[in-house]
């Protein structure tokens, strides 16, 4: 929801009465103070007229204002810098390893291109974009890689590594059961107001100037499936300017979405640069490239302030059959009622509620929830760990800082044991590995910083 403009609507109260006072210091000897007299009921009832009229007027002013208007109002305020927002991208997977769904069966069964699979969990459906038949496994069974796309765009389509998939209409002498083979690429959800809006404002701000980096960075966030882009001047060589690209995920974009950047690049780029083809390799201008990810892994000992300490419980393993409140061992000996357990993977904590050393079970006080509040269960083999009551703050602050580290950015050792240390109950900080995280960016690569594992504990 887009905040409000600084206009403030008065209470319908507060503008009766200012109605009441302007009467009795206009009309001697006027009663106007209470109901019952005839200037103040009169007043009461012109009070929720003004009121509504000025909520009205309040409205006005939030929609004359692209920071607070809503999404169709901000759109009439950017479109005509920006275009309308981006549309949601279908998730893919092309070739194994890259999210094609991985069958079995009869050697020279067939499929055809359009056939298609559900994943039962989510319902999400998925269609073969081309035919073909199995081959052989080397073990006498045929196998193959199909290749698919999502039949509904958003990010929910694209389903990990190992995830199972059914076909729908189950082709003769195949598996009735397929498997995700390797993450699934794209699948970006409509862009959203938020980035919208800082798109406009990094329009308006950096104005088409016949090719500056910043056109340049303009022209590749103006791609559907484009959520992040850098440009790199020079980084080849003097005269180029790449830009490297993720989408709205912070996830590389799929080889289509990448193929539509380096046209937009192409089509909008200066007529004079034109790169120069002879060299070798040929310095083609500019240039769309994926950035490499760059999980960045720590662990941070904090001293706590009194009463926000990290509880003394073992670390143990999450086993199958957990749920967002209960959570099974394999042995739940040095747990206690009281305590806070921390997941890594899910970078979140809860007080123990109950503890059945029977089941080797723990039942937590609130649910774990996912960052839109939906309940979310620890995957097995995820860590719990010793936990604090504000442990969720902690890891979304240095979450948020590594949101904000640009394509191609270092970390910063300094700031990120200030993002801890800013929390009024963290006393100090330190950090393992010591040091920054340099990005390496030169003319073959670039990368881009992610938070990989973190671990937060009190300090040894």
């Amino acid at each position: 929801m887009p905040r409000h403009s600084d206009y403030a609507v008065k209470p319908t109260a507060e503008i009766r009465d200012d109605i009441c006072a302007a009467v009795r210091n206009t009309l001697e000897g006027v009663r106007a103070d209470s109901a019952g007299d005839d200037v103040f009921d009169l007043a009461t009832g012109k009070a929720a007229a003004l009121q509504e009229a000025y909520g009205h007027l309040q409205a006005a002013t939030d929609e004359a204002f692209p920071d607070t208007a809503s999404y169709d109002n901000l759109v009439r305020h950017a479109r005509r810098h920006i275009g309308d927002p981006l549309a949601a991208t279908k998730a893919v997977g092309l070739v194994a390893g890259a999210g094609a769904f991985y069958v079995t069966g009869t050697i020279a069964a067939t499929w055809s291109d359009g056939d298609t699979f559900i994943h039962q969990e989510t319902a999400q459906r998925y269609e073969a974009t081309a035919g073909g038949e199995l081959v052989d496994a080397g073990d006498g069974t045929g196998a193959a890689y199909v290749p698919v796309e999502a039949i509904v765009a958003g990010d929910a389509g694209a389903l990990a590594t190992g995830e199972a998939v059914l076909w729908e209409s189950q082709p003769v002498g195949i598996a009735a059961t397929a498997t995700v083979n390797g993450n699934m690429t794209g699948g970006t959800d409509a862009e959203k107001q938020a980035h919208y809006l800082d798109r406009y404002h990094l329009s308006i701000e950096n104005p088409a100037a016949g090719g500056t980096a910043a056109d340049f960075k303009n022209w590749a966030l103006g791609v559907e499936g484009v959520g992040f882009a850098e440009a790199f001047p020079y980084r080849r060589d003097v005269g180029t300017c790449d830009v490297a690209v993720l989408d709205m995920e912070g996830d590389n974009v799929t080889a289509a979405v990448l193929s539509a950047v380096q046209d937009a690049l192409d089509e909008n780029r200066p007529v004079c640069a034109a790169g120069d083809p002879d060299a070798a390799p040929p310095l083609e201008q500019p240039l769309a490239v994926h950035p490499v990810l760059t999980d960045v892994d720590f662990t941070f000992g904090l001293n706590m302030a009194k009463g926000y300490e990290f509880s003394d419980t073992p670390s143990a393993t999450v086993q199958e059959g957990s749920s967002s409140r209960t959570i099974r061992l394999i042995d739940t000996t040095g747990f206690e009622v009281g305590q806070w357990v921390a997941f890594r993977d899910l970078r979140r904590a809860r007080k123990i509620s109950a503890v059945d050393a029977t089941a080797d079970t723990l039942t937590l006080a609130t649910p774990l929830l996912d960052a839109d509040g939906e309940p979310v269960a620890p995957s097995s083999g995820d860590l719990v760990m010793p936990g604090c009551p504000t442990y969720d703050t902690l890891a979304e602050a240095i979450e948020t800082y590594f949101a904000e580290i640009r394509i191609g950015a270092s970390y910063y050792e300094s700031k990120g044991r200030a993002t801890l240390t800013n929390q009024f109950e963290v006393l100090d900080a330190t950090q393992s590995p010591t040091g920054n995280v340099t990005a390496l960016v030169d003319e073959t690569t670039v990368q881009a910083l992610r938070i990989g594992t973190l671990i937060l504990q009190t300090a040894s």
